[in-house]
């Protein structure tokens, strides 16, 4: 899904996984270093967050999840409900955009 290809690795294991899950956090963050939450401040002292960039909120590259990702999410929050009784995401879902 993120393109992210191991073929030349030789290394295994948890390296591999952790190495693999760092080119996947790039691929998901556009390669971002910080968080992204350059702002200007309008002199307030106390730095209270004005505006973001908005170039750098344009190039963030956003990856939806498929139908089939969504219905297997779905699933899993409707399993941990029946477990625990008290699955707080199962219930915020209402409450997200489609």
């Amino acid at each position: 899904r993120y393109e992210v290809d191991n073929s030349t690795r030789s290394l295994h294991g948890a390296l591999l996984d952790a190495e693999i899950l760092a080119d996947v956090y790039l691929a998901m963050t556009g390669g971002q270093e910080d968080l992204g939450l350059s702002i200007r401040q309008s002199g307030d002292a106390e730095g209270t967050l004005t505006s973001l960039d908005a170039e750098a909120a344009a190039s963030i590259l956003v990856i939806r999840a498929s139908d089939e990702e969504l219905e297997a999410h779905r699933a899993r929050l409707a399993d941990i409900h029946q477990q625990s009784r008290d699955c707080m995401w199962l219930e915020m879902e209402d409450d997200l955009p489609v």
